[in-house]
Parts: C-alpha cells; structure tokens; sequence
C-alpha cells in the first residue's frame, strides 16, 4: 500500500517478570539500525508501536525487516529482540500499459493464409505493476478489425491470445493493422477508435497474412472456338491462350497441348488424319501462342480439338484445362454478328447457345484475337447439328433464325447486334471518279477492236477497188522483149 508517514504498523508487547514498579521491570522498545530498513520505521519507546516514518510503495519495496529490542532500566540492563517482517499490502494504484516507447513500430505478426480458425497467430502480455487480482489485466481490439477475421482471448496469466477468427485468404486481405487497448480486468474501458500512441494502454499489431499455393492457374473461361482461315499462311499465331494465378508469389506458368483430336464430316478423313496431328499446330510453353505449321487444305470443314494443360506448380493435381476448338472454315460459309463492342461476347454466346440447344443445334461462335478483320467487324459463327456434326449452310442458318422468331431478336436487340452479314471481307464501294476510270479502262479495249474492224473493213475495201481497175484496162502480157537494152 502507499503508507504516508506516520502510519501505524504494528504494536509490539514484551513481558517482564520483574516488579513493573521497579526500573527493572520496566520496558523500553527500540529498533536496531542494522540496516536500510529501520530507517523506514519508527516505534514508540514506551508503547512499542512501530509507524512508518517514510512513504511506502509497494512496487518499489513489498517486504521489510526490523530488529525490536525490549530492554529494562535495571542495572545491568536485561535485553530482548525479536526479528519483525513487516509486508506492505497491494492497493489497486496502478494502470496496465504495455512496455513500449512512442516511437515503436508496431508488433509484427505473421501466420499463413488458409488456417484453421482457432490457430494461435501470437501472444501480447501487457504489464501491471500491482499483483494478484489487482493486477489482472484484460484487451481489447478497438480498430483494424472491421471483418472481424481474428480475436482476442484472454489467458488466466493475463496475457492476450491473437486467433483466427474466419477464413483468411491472402488475396482478399494481405495485412491487419490492430490497435489492442489494455485494462483493468472486470472494468469496462473508454475505447478509442484511433490508434494513440501517446496512451501507453495502446499498442499497434501488424498482422501479415503469408501467401501459400491455394490458386490453380484460371484461363477465364473452360471453352474457347477458334475459326481459322482454309487458306491462313503457316507460322500464324491463330489464338493465344492465358492463364492467370492470383498468388502474388506464383511461379511462371507452362502452356502444354496434352490432348488433340480431330473430326471432319467425312468420318474415312478423320480416321486418315487422325496419325498426322501432332505436325498441325504447336503452342509456345511461355506465351501460349497457338500457331498453325501445315497447310490446312486437307482439314477444311473439320475441327480440330485440344485440351490445353497450364501449371505453375509441382503437384499432379495443380492444373487447369482449357478445351480449344480449332474450326477449318471457308468464310462462305459462315454468318457475321455486326456488334457495337466484343465486351459481351461470352455473355451472348451463352444464351444463343442455350436457345438454339433446345432446337438441337450447336453455336460455335470463332474467336480471333489476332484477326483485325474479326475484331473490327465482329466475330463469325455457325450452326451444327448435335447428332451429327454437320454444319449448316448460310442459307439454313438464316432460315433458323427467322424459325426462332422474336426470341432470338430479342437477344440482338439486347446485345446491340447491328446486323447479321456474311462473314468475308465485302468489297469496298468505288467512288465516281473509280466508276470512271473503270469504265474508260473497259472502253479502251472495245474502242480499239472496233479501230481494227474499221482498219480491216477499209484495207479489203482498197483491195477491191485495185482488182476492179485491173480488170477493165488490162496491160499487154510482155511489154518488153529481151534485151532491154542495145548497143
């Protein structure tokens, strides 16, 4: 306790045998100075009792040691002693703080994401100096906390246990910034919603959630189509696959064709060209370029299908697969979707998919992200039966479209579907000046049979008036005789 001076201690009662009225029976009480701790102590000669003569605090001393005399004013004196400890009691005189400068950075934490809930992150232990239950201390998390993803759990020693509360993923949230606010056990604290660092009941806890390989590898989607070209030049790049990893510490990713088939309409094609694939088409491990090395010419009309494996990590099972369809077309065959953007194509994809499936037909709608002409005028598709494969021909798909009716315009309106076009490149229409130079150029050559006709017709005629003048003065049949000349 925090005794002022002149605190009464203790009273101590010693006996004598001898007469009290005689000096020999009379007592007198003193404190020997042995040591430091009789400074702290005064007592009463005559009544023994000891007062403190100094303040007394327990924190800074709990315990002190006293040597009592008793000695009687008989000749020779008689003299007794007895040790006395005195301990100073515990007054609740103290806040609990923790034991931190201002300029400390705050307690760094670490645990990974993806723990069980319940998992110790780690221990706080603020400081009291009072003892026993005046010493009991309790915490709270007053800011950092808003989803509430850890606790506080209070231990019987008075120490404070970081728990994970929730789910902690490491791509949601990287990092919690607690402030922990100390009190008085069984007390309810004023909580401030800032973080103070003049409060020495305040302390900060950072919290950093370590990644770990929880993420596949994701290509956004599980299906791409890919129409290329009868015609595309070889070493083309027709389509480029990507795959994302959300781990922030994820390795590269490594683009692999772990499966490729394929099917034409005339099943004794496929059968033929099923050995020869592997030559076909090659994708880059790194980029996840897909390009075409062979000529297509005996694939037209066919499909060729892949099934694309990214990895990124040293487990069999830590994959992801993208079914690719490769379809050989001539643009002929094929309509176009005239769209205001290429944001929605997924979007629309899916529902003229689950539209025409209830009519038994299938939508392969051709991506091209490296084609300009399919990026500016809007990506081709077409219609296959689901029993056989069999494509549909521009007229029969367009003959479905006005079967489903309003339906299907009713998505185009909703997706902003301009038109439905053919799907190759329309010729540009020619200016005056161009319908000029071409008629004058289709006019030379015309202008120039009938110059020969007339040239013709005027040199027979020539020839027939000479014959004509020949005829009426005929000359002489030799006009000169051998020799011409003489001498």
């Amino acid at each position: 306790m925090n005794a002022t001076i002149g605190t009464v201690v203790f009273q101590v009662v010693a006996s004598d045998p001898d007469d009290p009225t005689q000096p020999s029976g009379q007592l007198l009480y003193s404190i020997q100075e042995t040591n430091a701790d009789a400074k702290a102590f005064a007592i009463d000669p005559q009544t023994g009792i000891i007062t403190t003569r100094q303040s007394l605090d327990r924190e800074r001393k709990g315990a002190y040691t006293l040597v009592v005399c008793a000695t009687d004013r008989g000749s020779p004196s008689q003299q007794a002693t007895r040790i006395v400890t005195v301990s100073v009691d515990d007054v609740d005189d103290h806040k609990p703080h923790f034991a931190r400068t201002l300029d400390d950075p705050p307690i760094l934490m670490t645990t990974k994401e993806e723990v069980p809930i319940g998992t110790v992150i780690g221990k706080l232990e603020a400081v009291d100096e009072d003892i026993g239950e005046n010493a009991a201390i309790d915490y709270a998390i007053t800011a950092g906390n808003d989803f509430a993803l850890v606790k506080l759990e209070r231990t019987n020693d008075s120490k404070a246990l970081i728990i994970a509360a929730a789910r902690l993923d490491r791509e949601s949230v990287s990092r919690l910034l607690l402030t922990i606010k100390c009190f008085k056990y069984d007390t309810t604290p004023k909580l401030n919603k800032s973080y103070n660092r003049l409060d020495p009941s305040e302390i900060q806890v950072l919290v950093k959630i370590l990644d770990i390989d929880d993420h596949l590898p994701d290509f956004g989607s599980q299906n791409l189509t890919v129409g290329i070209r009868l015609n595309v030049p070889v070493d083309t790049v027709v389509a480029t696959v990507r795959a994302v990893d959300k781990d922030p510490d994820a390795l590269s990713i490594d683009y692999r064709i772990v499966n490729m088939s394929f099917e034409s309409p005339i099943k004794s094609k496929s059968l033929l060209l099923l050995n020869n694939l592997t030559d076909v088409m090659v994708l880059d491990n790194v980029t996840g370029d897909l390009k075409i090395m062979k000529n297509l010419l005996h694939y037209a009309d066919g499909i060729f299908r892949l099934v694309i494996r990214a990895n990124n990590s040293q487990g069999a099972d830590r994959y992801s697969d993208l079914m690719v369809e490769v379809v050989v077309v001539r643009e002929r065959d094929l309509l176009r979707l005239a769209l205001g953007g290429r944001a929605r194509v997924g979007e629309l994809r899916a529902r003229l998919a689950a539209l025409l499936q209830d009519h038994r037909l299938r939508l392969q709608l051709h991506d091209a992200p490296h084609s300009a002409f399919y990026d500016t005028a809007g990506p081709c598709f077409q219609f296959r039966k689901m029993d056989t494969g069999e494509a549909l021909t521009p007229k029969a798909m367009k003959a479905t479209i006005r079967k489903l009716g309003t339906e299907f315009q009713q998505i185009l309106e909703e997706f902003e579907v301009r038109n439905i076009t053919g799907c190759g490149a329309t010729r540009a229409k020619h200016t005056p000046a161009q319908h000029a130079l071409l008629g004058l150029a289709g006019a030379l050559p015309l202008a120039a049979l009938v110059a020969t006709l007339v040239l013709c017709c005027m040199h027979s005629s020539a020839k027939r008036r000479g014959r004509s003048a020949g005829r009426v003065s005929a000359p002489p049949s030799r006009l000169y005789a051998e020799p011409l000349y003489s001498t």
